[in-house]
C-alpha cells in the first residue's frame, strides 16, 4: 500500500494507474475530494497544455535572439617570440576547415558527433625536419633583428634538410 509521507515529499508519478484510482476513490469516500473538484482538474488539462506550449515558444524565441557569447581576448605575445600553435601558413586552411565543420554541424542533428581524425604517423624524415625547424626558431629568437632577417631568408631559400641544418649550425655559431 501507500506509505505515509508529507505532502511536500509525495510524488504522484510513482503511483501506478490502479494505485491512483484507489487514492482518488478513497479521497472521494472520505469527503476530502468532490466530483466537482475532479471535473475542474480534468477540464484544466487543456489550458495547462496551452500554457506549457506558450512557455516553450517564448523560451525558444528568446534563445534564438540571445546575443552570442563573447570570445576571450587574445594575449599579446612578447616581441621576438613566435606565435603559439600551428605556423601562419597553415592557419588559413585550418580556419576554413573549422568554419566548414561549424556549418555542417549546425545543419546536422544534435546527436551526431564530428568524426575523429586518425593519428598522424610521423616519418623519421619529418621528425628530423621538425627538430631542425625547432632549433632554427629557438636560435632566431635570440638573434638581433638584422641577423634574424638574414638567416630567415637563407633558411627559406634552402631546399633540403642538409642545407637547413647547415644554416642552423651557422646560427648557433653566431650566438656563441
Amino acid at each position: 500500500m501507500l506509505r505515509e509521507t508529507s505532502k511536500s515529499s509525495f510524488d504522484s508519478s510513482q503511483l501506478t494507474l490502479a494505485q491512483a484510482r484507489f487514492v482518488i476513490d478513497r479521497a472521494l469516500a472520505d469527503g476530502k475530494l468532490s466530483a466537482g473538484d475532479l471535473h475542474r482538474y480534468h477540464s484544466s488539462i487543456d489550458s495547462h497544455i496551452r500554457d506549457l506550449h506558450r512557455q516553450i515558444a517564448a523560451l525558444t524565441e528568446s534563445g534564438q535572439s540571445a546575443p552570442k557569447a563573447r570570445r576571450p581576448r587574445k594575449r599579446r605575445r612578447r616581441a621576438g617570440r613566435p606565435a603559439a600553435g600551428r605556423p601562419a601558413a597553415v592557419r588559413p586552411v585550418a580556419a576554413a576547415a573549422e568554419e566548414g565543420s561549424a556549418r555542417s554541424t549546425a545543419t546536422a542533428s544534435p546527436a551526431s558527433k564530428p568524426r575523429k581524425r586518425a593519428p598522424l604517423t610521423i616519418t623519421p624524415e619529418r621528425r628530423e625536419m621538425m627538430r631542425i625547424q625547432g632549433q632554427f626558431l629557438s636560435c632566431r629568437r635570440r638573434l638581433p633583428a638584422r641577423e634574424q632577417k638574414r638567416f630567415t631568408e637563407a633558411y627559406k631559400a634552402a631546399r633540403n634538410p642538409e642545407e637547413k641544418a647547415k644554416i642552423v649550425r651557422k646560427m648557433v655559431g653566431t650566438l656563441k
